[in-house]
């Protein structure tokens, strides 16, 4: 199967290298009330790369990331983001993260460090914010990990991915968001993104969250697209 890396489009910052990568600076967040009282509510400015596509036709994505220097810092993350802009804002970014009225419903899964500890994490914006954490499995490396997202009926379901030693998946399912897929909402397109956020809201560092794609693939209607 040939890569379709071309399909895939940068958005504040990200540029295709080889192998492919995101660095996220500080205050980089994808959030619909920031952390830091002094900035809008509405951000968008962590580095993403994004398939766009119909969300009719979206079935399920893999994503399997890495940080080699791990996620040292309260609030670092990196995932799938899912995104779906609205009409007003068809491109949201850095500049533009939208209001109230206009900014994207989202929802991001992958990895995120609390209270010095990194676990799964899955945040749900549907003009309200729902977020969860979860153990990762015993044994699981935080530095290289899996994230799967399907479609299951109207619902988005999320799951991490730990591999045995004889190379089979175990996949333990973290989420079933509820209105994703809605028959009665018009929500058109569908940004299946990768991203990495260094909130860092009290300064801790200047250094930028450095962090390694090493597959992304998406399925829709017509089967398996390759991306990296």
């Amino acid at each position: 199967m040939s890569l379709a890396t071309e399909k895939l489009v940068g958005v504040n910052g990200a540029v295709a290298t080889n192998p492919m990568k995101l660095s996220a600076k500080p205050h980089t967040d994808i959030a619909r009330e920031a952390g830091d009282p002094k900035l809008p509510p509405h951000q968008f400015s962590s580095p993403l790369f994004k398939y766009v596509l119909p969300t009719s036709s979206f079935r399920s994505a893999r994503a399997t990331i890495r940080a080699r220097d791990g996620y040292p810092l309260d609030w670092d993350q990196a995932g799938f983001a899912l995104v779906w802009p609205t009409a007003e804002l068809p491109n949201p970014d850095a500049d533009h993260p939208g209001d109230a009225n206009t900014a994207p419903l989202y929802v991001k899964t992958g990895v995120e460090t609390f209270q010095g500890k990194t676990w799964g994490s899955t945040v749900a914006n549907k003009r309200e914010v729902d977020w969860s954490l979860y153990p990762l499995s015993e044994g699981q490396d935080t530095q290289s990990v899996t994230v799967e997202v399907v479609k299951y009926g109207e619902r988005l379901v999320t799951m991490l991915v730990k591999k045995t030693e004889d190379g089979k998946d175990i996949k333990a399912i973290t989420r079933a968001i509820p209105w994703c897929f809605e028959k009665d909402e018009k929500r058109e397109l569908l940004w299946v993104c990768i991203y990495a956020s260094r909130p860092d809201w009290e300064n801790v560092l200047k250094g930028n969250l450095e962090v390694e794609i090493e597959e992304f693939e998406v399925t829709d209607e017509n089967g398996i697209i390759k991306l990296i």
